[in-house]
């Protein structure tokens, strides 16, 4: 299995993040979803989401986003089409929870790797896998 999505950081201006993360084709994870899922962390003036890969260049050119190798203010992750959600779907906790732990800033990535922790603990991924 491959990785969930094709991680693309980038500058945008700061006055566009939070028409950014209220876009309907992009969908929360991370830091930008920490506080909605109660993981009592908070972001600052950053956007970490998912988006289908077919939109990200119109996003980009929309945004005037720069493309950055490493940190921006601006993590989009592209992933393919067919795993794309419906506009009012969130994504789920473990998903936030997974990339917050691989979050390069030692706090966020320790919150995510406790949530994941209680995630198991409580054993909420039963039911998920497929008989």
């Amino acid at each position: 299995m491959g990785p969930r999505a094709r991680t693309h950081r980038f500058y945008g201006h700061p006055g566009i993040l939070p028409t950014l993360a209220t876009c309907p084709e992009v969908h929360l994870t991370g830091i930008s979803a920490a506080r909605a899922n109660g993981l009592g962390i908070v972001g600052g003036q950053e956007v970490d989401a998912y988006i289908a890969s077919e939109r990200l260049d119109a996003l980009i050119a929309r945004f005037a986003l720069e493309p950055r190798s490493e940190a921006g203010n601006a993590s989009l992750r592209a992933i393919p089409p067919e795993l794309d959600y419906r506009a009012e779907t969130p994504i789920p906790l473990a998903a936030v929870a997974l990339d917050l732990a691989e979050d390069p800033d030692p706090r966020s990535s320790e919150v995510g790797r406790a949530a994941l922790q209680r995630l198991d603990d409580e054993k909420r991924w039963r039911g998920v896998i497929s008989q």
